[in-house]
């Protein structure tokens, strides 16, 4: 089930919105509805008033914003980090 999604400035520097879209993927980044340079709390509160969850790259800050929102009963509609750090696709075996 595909749910609409809200790229930060850091998620729109990739090529991982550019994939999404190819794929049909319902998203928006900060650039597309003139939020470019805004704080991160901005970004989030963009995204959770559009019902969207957003995607990042910047851990530390939205690991942060996830906690005081929780911390005085704020919702938002997802946050979704996205790790740098590849993944090995194929090796031996693991014990």
């Amino acid at each position: 089930m595909a749910f609409p999604l809200y790229g930060d400035e850091y998620a729109m520097e990739r090529r991982l919105f550019g994939m999404l879209r190819g794929a049909g993927v319902d998203c928006l980044n900060s650039n597309d509805v003139g939020k470019s340079g805004e704080d991160d709390e901005a970004q989030l509160r963009y995204a959770s008033g559009e019902g969207r969850a957003i995607v990042t790259f910047d851990r530390v800050d939205f690991q942060r914003l996830h906690a005081e929102w929780a911390t005085t009963g704020r919702e938002h509609a997802g946050i979704i980090i996205v790790s740098s750090a590849r993944i090995p696709t194929s090796g031996g075996s693991q014990s």
